[in-house]
């Protein structure tokens, strides 16, 4: 994990700090830029999904898609995005998953837009269709936040982030699920590089014991028939969140409401991290690196090494084999 974005130039290091520091105001348009082809590329999949009369999409990748695109729009729709496409590929797949609330809440948004009149009459008669249905989402299809452990709903005027803690949902650019990935950051007086080497170093032997002590997982997997999902264990697992471990400390100390600060760690907690559940976002021109960690390290990911967004691993695999590129960016890659 610590080696993805090796390919890339370093650029005198490639960490904060290191080389000149990128002008502001271009930072935020590179970011800006990389959100928004993020959402013509999700965007591409619901197009699909709304004009062709069949789609190999599994049911959930439609939802999972729209649902971000939905929460990513709240504020501002790009040009060229149809939130009608959008809001009518949300409700019907979120019907189909049992996301009955969801679902109402949908397309009662849609009959505020002027509808094409093919779409009319069956949005109307969807409409009233769900209104038969319980006004509540499966719980298999709620959010939890790797962060803080609040179950989100589905959709939130928050947009695509915790409505507690404010940690921006970080997902497969695959499937649109929500990744077990919590970011944090470095303090001013650790550089990247010395990171690197405390990550990858192996831990002393007294934090070697505590550890194992914590090879517990309190987040449980369940697999159903359309879903997957992961959902906190009982008493075992709030023993597991009240361990002395400082880094699960560290994430539950945020202020409710407040912007999202990204956790900082210190040396004792990155010695700590166990190196393949590590990633980071090394950015060229001196803009600071972003550094994540895999809290549920059953879950294999994945990450491009040059456009540096995450996938299942096993979707990874499957993409690469296929066409032997990185399934958003298209960048040559090889299965390892």
């Amino acid at each position: 994990a610590l080696g993805a974005g090796r390919p890339r130039a370093r650029n005198g290091g490639g960490g904060a700090g290191s080389g000149g520091v990128a002008d502001e105001a271009a930072r935020r348009d590179f970011f800006a830029l990389r959100a928004r082809s993020e959402l013509y590329f999700a965007y591409s999949l619901v197009h699909r999904f709304s004009e062709e009369p069949f789609t190999t999409e599994p049911a959930e990748t439609v939802f999972q898609c729209a649902r971000f695109l939905v929460a990513r729009t709240v504020r501002d729709t790009p040009r060229g995005l149809s939130r009608v496409a959008m809001l009518a590929a949300l409700a019907k797949q979120s019907k189909a998953l049992g996301a009955y609330k969801l679902s109402r809440h949908a397309y009662d948004k849609l009959g505020a837009y002027r509808l094409p009149p093919a779409w009319r009459e069956q949005v109307e008669l969807q409409a009233i269709a769900v209104r038969a249905k319980p006004f509540a989402d499966s719980e298999e299809l709620l959010v939890v936040c790797y962060r803080c452990q609040t179950t989100n709903p589905l959709l939130s005027q928050a947009g695509d982030e915790c409505v507690a803690c404010r940690h921006p949902f970080v997902r497969s650019l695959f499937s649109f699920e929500t990744l077990p990935l919590v970011q944090f950051q470095l303090p001013t007086h650790i550089s990247p590089e010395e990171a690197e080497r405390l990550v990858a170093r192996e831990p002393p032997p007294a934090m070697a014991v505590r550890s194992r002590q914590r090879q517990f997982n309190p987040w449980q997997e369940n697999v159903g028939a359309q879903s997957q999902t992961l959902t906190m264990g009982g008493d075992e697992a709030e023993d597991a969140m009240a361990s002395d471990d400082p880094f699960m400390q560290a994430l539950m100390d945020f202020d409710s409401g407040a912007a999202f600060l990204p956790v900082e760690v210190d040396e004792q907690m990155l010695l700590g991290f166990r190196k393949e559940e590590v990633f980071v976002h090394k950015w060229p021109g001196g803009v600071p690196w972003s550094w994540f960690k895999n809290m549920v390290p059953e879950i294999s990911l994945a990450q491009c090494g040059s456009c540096n967004h995450f996938f299942h691993d096993e979707e990874w695999e499957a993409a690469v084999l296929a066409k032997e590129e990185c399934p958003f960016c298209r960048s040559p890659q090889t299965a390892d």
